[in-house]
């Protein structure tokens, strides 16, 4: 199956909200639902960047990437990875794979210097993320699974000496999704 990517517009909410509830168990479906079409509409800078996998005008697949702040880092840019969903019967065939990888080449194109995740270490590895790159950065709220703070580099900057606590867009800075 070959699919295209393209980033999202205002006439794909309701496609959006359908992937990640299709993606999702019932206990999560309606928050991660909800956040991927608010996060969809913040306007951020740095951008949240937005992308769709599509096959013959259905939507496959959803992901979002969203700025993270630091106020002692001003020439440093970081995004967070969430959410990511494919559409239940699509998973398995590479979509997310797809929308991963498009996004981080994207985020590098960009200068971007770092991305983050919140999730299943045996699937974002193979995307290079890791929980010894994200040890710099503590994320905005204690972890209910700390394993699953990850990180990739996108560039060679060097490690920070200390710890250093990020900040999300408004409809991430929720302490029960983390």
């Amino acid at each position: 199956m070959t699919f295209t990517i393209r980033a999202t517009n205002d006439s794909d909410s309701a496609a959006i909200s359908d992937v990640h509830t299709n993606a999702f168990s019932s206990e999560e479906q309606d928050v991660v639902a909800a956040l991927a079409i608010e996060l969809v509409r913040v306007r951020a800078r740095p951008p949240v960047l937005s992308w769709v996998a599509e096959f013959e005008g259905e939507v496959l697949g959803h992901i979002v990437f969203s700025p993270v702040f630091c106020d002692a880092l001003e020439t440093w840019t970081g995004y967070i990875l969430s959410p990511l969903g494919v559409r239940e019967g699509r998973q398995g065939a590479g979509v997310g794979s797809s929308l991963v990888r498009y996004g981080l080449d994207q985020l590098t194109q960009m200068g971007a210097d770092a991305v983050f995740v919140y999730g299943d270490p045996n699937y974002y590895e193979r995307f290079g993320f890791s929980v010894q790159t994200a040890e710099s950065f503590l994320p905005p709220y204690s972890l209910e699974h700390p394993t699953g703070w990850q990180a990739t580099s996108l560039n060679d900057r060097e490690a920070f000496p200390e710890p250093i606590t990020l900040s999300c867009v408004p409809p991430l800075m929720n302490a029960a999704l983390w």
